[in-house]
C-alpha cells in the first residue's frame, strides 16, 4: 500500500486465518480481495474450502 496505506488502519493475517473470518462475517461475503492495491484478485467464496484443504508447499 505504500504511503497510501498510512491513512488507514490495517491488519496483516495469514490467508488461513482470513477465510474463517470472512466465512463467519455477519454479511454474506462473495469473496476476499487479495493484493487490492497492485494486482487485485478475488478469491471467490466457492473455493475457500479448496484453499483451506490444499497441501502446503512449505510444509515439512
Amino acid at each position: 500500500m505504500g504511503e497510501y496505506g498510512d491513512n488507514f488502519s490495517k491488519v496483516q493475517r495469514h490467508m488461513l486465518e482470513v477465510i474463517p473470518l470472512a466465512r463467519n462475517n455477519e454479511k454474506d461475503l462473495a469473496g476476499i480481495v487479495l493484493n487490492a492495491f497492485t494486482e487485485p484478485f478475488v478469491l471467490d467464496k466457492e473455493i475457500w474450502d479448496i484453499v483451506e484443504n490444499m497441501k502446503s508447499r512449505i510444509e515439512e
